[in-house]
């Protein structure tokens, strides 16, 4: 994994040694003289992880500036399968908590967080005072699948299984370099974005949003 990092106005290149998963597979796949996506779909839940990878290894900064929910709505609708891509990406484990309480707040929805709210419609027992209200979100790409809930989601065919890593394809995808990645469901709702940048000791993933 080569990482760039800001010190002092200048960047600093670092090379870093990440394990990385792999797999030969058809896979929807676009590319153009900027990026290379590629589309890992998740079985259960009728979603896509999407790696959206820069071709100049020190692009993502440009690609981010770049990019817009309409552009990256055309990547998806340009996405098209082919019988092999090799794909090899770094593991990953991120989440995010996010807290939701202010947004409900500004779109009208108090009375919840009121100590007179009266929850009698939809329990007979009293219920505690609504303080806050939170989402977690959980990502996890290893050997075994790729995961959103550590439970009811799973690549499908399992196809990061490493028994066909060096088989030969037609278009390569090698995420040895940082690059971005969205969550996405049936209708092209983006449900999550974030960058991954490498390990521990330098720049992590990290969640736009």
């Amino acid at each position: 994994m080569i990482l760039t990092v800001p010190s002092c106005g200048t960047l600093r290149v670092i090379t870093t040694q990440v394990p990385m998963i792999g797999s030969t597979a058809h896979f929807p796949y676009y590319e153009d003289e900027n990026v290379q996506v590629v589309s890992l779909p998740l079985k259960n839940n009728k979603m896509q992880v999407l790696i959206i990878l820069p071709k100049q290894m020190f692009g993502l900064a440009e690609l981010e500036e770049q990019l817009t929910g309409d552009k990256l709505i055309s990547y998806i609708n340009a996405l098209e399968e082919f019988d092999e891509v090799m794909v090899m990406i770094p593991k990953i484990s991120t989440g995010k908590v996010l807290d939701l309480s202010g947004g409900l707040k500004n779109m009208g929805l108090q009375s919840i967080f009121n100590q007179s709210a009266n929850f009698s419609g939809i329990s007979s027992k009293a219920l505690c005072v609504t303080k806050n209200i939170t989402n977690t979100a959980f990502l996890e790409m290893n050997e075994e699948g790729i995961s959103t809930d550590k439970s009811s989601c799973s690549l499908a065919c399992n196809v990061m299984t490493m028994d066909k890593y060096f088989y030969p394809a037609l278009h390569l995808f090698d995420a040895s370099h940082p690059f971005l990645y969205a969550i996405s469901d049936s209708q092209n709702n983006i449900l999550w974005i974030g960058r991954y940048s490498g390990e521990a000791k330098a720049p992590r993933d990290e969640n736009l949003v």
